[in-house]
């Protein structure tokens, strides 16, 4: 479920990015990059991810492979970055997307042991990476502008928060899944993630002369909401898991 919030998070964002990029750059940025700008990361993915799963499935060695899924990852980046650079009048692609599209592409081909086998050697890798990640696209952050965000803070955290449990809530209803899942999955997808930061970089890098007035309110809106959700947020979201009597299940199973 956050894998999928995640990536049409990021569809619908480069999407609204399409539009306001001819706006920021003075009308440079040609129209056709509303569809490209998702279709080459998302092709880039399948590709990749598609000759990485068929790659692995001829290796028995579990280390090998491990290594086949960062070679993988080294050339979705690699193409990535050929695309923006030669195909596209503007670097806008956005190189988490490709990365989503490969690794589910590859994880959805293997077969469930293997994918669990490998993940082993992966994993350690990923969250480090991922730290890095946060680190590093958090560290710009200016936290003085946080208490100037005010009603846009406030605005996007219940914005968000009623999109979260609204949509979830409506999807169980609409899927007829367990009571549980409509009234506490939302809660449990409440806190921030590291998406939201990548999405802030990308959109105040878009916002620059005239318009950086708006990069600093984005700025300034995320950095508090990020904070405010991180306290708030995680605690609700244990709270939704204990009152679905998620709570310590996954402990009990082993």
């Amino acid at each position: 479920m956050a894998v999928i919030d995640d990536v049409l998070a990021i569809c619908v964002f480069l999407l609204v990015m399409s539009f306001i990029l001819p706006i920021t750059s003075g009308g440079s940025v040609p129209k056709y990059l509303i569809i490209l700008i998702v279709i080459f990361p998302v092709l880039i993915g399948l590709i990749t991810g598609g000759i990485t799963a068929f790659i692995m499935k001829k290796i028995r060695s579990e280390k090998v492979c491990a290594i086949t899924v960062f070679a993988g990852v080294l050339v979705t980046a690699a193409m990535t970055a050929l695309a923006n650079h030669y195909l596209m009048p503007v670097p806008v692609l956005n190189f988490m997307l490709s990365g989503m599209v490969y690794s589910a592409t590859f994880a959805n081909i293997l077969d469930e042991k293997k994918l669990e086998d490998i993940m082993k050697y992966c994993t350690p890798s990923i969250s480090a990476c991922f730290a890095l990640i946060v680190l590093n696209l958090g560290a710009p952050l200016d936290y003085h502008l946080i208490l100037g965000a005010g009603i846009f803070t406030a605005v996007y955290i219940i914005a968000r928060a009623a999109g979260k449990i609204g949509g979830a809530a409506l999807g169980a209803q609409l899927s007829h899944a367990p009571a549980t899942v409509k009234k506490y999955l939302g809660l449990v997808i409440l806190p921030h993630s590291g998406v939201s930061l990548v999405m802030t970089g990308i959109a105040i890098s878009a916002l620059k002369g005239d318009f950086g007035q708006y990069g600093n309110i984005v700025r300034g809106t995320i950095a508090a909401a990020a904070v405010i959700n991180e306290i708030i947020a995680v605690f609700l979201a244990r709270k939704g898991f204990k009152a679905a009597g998620e709570m310590g299940k996954a402990i009990k199973c082993k």
